[in-house]
């Protein structure tokens, strides 16, 4: 630690400290995380002093334009959205950040966070004399010091007219699960930046723009901008595994890794924590958000070679769900209505059964009945039956729940996100070899040709199925009420749900 240089009288300890922490950032951070994070401790990196490096560089006008790529998890959030805006008002208080994230509840986090440690003792002991936020202006989203300098919070999407600033700070504009695999989600954040947040600096010639993330795509906001600006960004991409790549920025080469595959963080995410990441995200979720490297999805969305195969299915299962994808109207004779069978065993999932006919209503409501009495003595129990809840849906599950006889629970699924974001949220269960297909089915040819030419395939009424199942079993997300009128959503417990007592007609 250099003492800096003072003339004039001794100062004090606190003194000392408060200007040693002024002229480091990376100090700052280590010496705020107990005010932030209290009772946690603090894992020092060297990726974290690599960013703070840049952010000075930002504050010195080294860098005015200044993107970094990094996965979920390792702080990046805390360091450039909370400590670096914090840091830079102890000499800078002048500073106004618009700051952006792709939901208003994450933008307002961080906004609040840098909020509470600009307010706290800690802070004011050492800085209180440059930086006071004014009482009148001082919400979570927007508050103001009385060097006029503010922050002020907007979302992807939302509107910042008459809003500007001398930091452009984006934090996160994709939400991963929307955008990984859905152009629309993808445009809809870069018109937002070309129409919304392209004239938001107040002196474009000065100003400094900050955008932080973890890669979902090709197209995302980091390739949009590197593409259509070559060279107008410092561009700090840190991968979970090092790749072989020497990188470097204005400030030099950043990644002292040398060994293929070395880890990031491995005193917070060791081989073990990263292997189960990787397994969970799949091959292209782990490129794009693990390695920073997406690519574009290669043949088919789910590869038939990630199923594995079973011969006698298992004596008994620990669910048995039935996930029901109905044709679009009532009465149409053209289009599929798919019913599939699954069994839950160990985290493992069989695909014990297919049903797939163009039939009418009152055909596809008997067979509704009748497909569940089957399933029931056939493995001894149905625990759940998965209707989408939209055209003919909507009439089955209202019908089958009124039906004497009829026992088994019957749960409306609102489905989120399109049809091909439903089937790429579960691929990494495929992927791990997870989902098992019977050897001898006469359904199973039908159905593999669908699955492997997914999204391009002429039909897609078994891959609606299949990634109803798997993502509403991997979320555990049912509500259950006693009157068996249930309905799956986000949050929850399966296991709590399937404990549950049901008034069953």
């Amino acid at each position: 630690m250099v003492v800096p240089r003072f003339i004039g009288a001794f100062p004090s300890v606190l003194t000392v400290e408060a200007e040693v922490l002024r002229r480091s950032l990376h100090e700052c951070s280590v010496a705020s995380w107990p005010v932030l994070e209290p009772g946690t401790e603090f894992v020092d990196n060297w990726h974290l002093e690599v960013i703070d490096d840049h952010l000075e560089a930002v504050t010195k006008g080294k860098i005015r334009n200044l993107i970094i790529n990094i996965p979920p998890r390792c702080t990046k959030s805390t360091k450039v959205n909370v400590q670096w805006p914090a840091w830079e008002w102890a000499s800078r208080p002048q500073e106004q950040y618009l700051t952006a994230s792709h939901a208003d509840e994450l933008a307002t986090r961080d906004a609040f966070k840098m909020r509470l440690l600009v307010e706290s003792p800690w802070y004011q002991a050492r800085f209180g004399h440059q930086v006071t936020l004014r009482h009148d202006q001082n919400a979570k989203t927007r508050f103001v010091n009385t060097k006029n300098g503010h922050r002020i919070v907007t979302s992807v999407g939302g509107s910042a007219v008459g809003e500007g600033g001398s930091r452009r700070l984006v934090d996160d504009p994709h939400d991963p699960k929307k955008a990984m695999f859905s152009v629309p989600a993808l445009k809809e954040v870069i018109d937002w930046w070309d129409n919304v947040m392209v004239s938001r600096l107040n002196r474009p010639k000065l100003d400094a723009t900050v955008i932080i993330h973890q890669r979902v795509h090709e197209l995302d906001l980091t390739g949009h901008e590197l593409k259509n600006h070559p060279g107008k960004y410092e561009h700090l991409c840190i991968p979970m595994r090092w790749d072989g790549i020497s990188r470097k920025t204005c400030l030099g080469r950043y990644d002292p890794r040398r060994r293929l595959g070395e880890l990031l963080w491995p005193a917070r995410f060791g081989e073990v924590e990263v292997v189960n990441l990787e397994r969970s995200l799949g091959s292209y979720g782990t490129a794009a958000q693990l390695q920073q490297q997406p690519a574009p999805l290669g043949g088919g969305l789910i590869k038939l070679a990630w199923f594995e195969a079973y011969g006698a299915p298992p004596a008994r299962f620990d669910r048995v769900v039935q996930s029901w994808d109905t044709a679009q109207k009532d009465e149409v004779l053209n289009a599929f209505s798919v019913c599939e069978t699954w069994g839950l065993l160990n985290n493992q999932h069989y695909l014990l059964d297919v049903y797939r006919e163009q039939v009418d209503y009152p055909k596809l409501k008997k067979d509704a009945v009748d497909t569940a009495a089957r399933d029931r003595q056939r493995y001894g129990r149905l625990d759940a039956v998965l209707i989408e809840d939209k055209a003919s849906g909507t009439s089955l599950i209202q019908d089958l729940r009124q039906t004497k006889g009829y026992h088994a629970p019957v749960l409306a699924i609102e489905p989120e996100n399109d049809k091909v974001t439903r089937a790429a949220t579960c691929s990494p269960t495929i992927e791990a070899r997870l989902v098992f297909l019977p050897e001898h089915a006469t359904w199973r040819p039908e159905f593999e040709n669908e699955v492997s030419k997914f999204p391009n395939s002429t039909t897609k009424d078994q891959v609606d199925a299949l990634s109803q199942y798997l993502n509403w079993s991997n979320s555990r997300g049912v509500i259950i009420d006693l009157s068996g009128q249930s309905t799956a959503v986000g949050g929850g417990s399966v296991a709590d749900a399937m404990d549950a007592p049901w008034n069953l007609r």
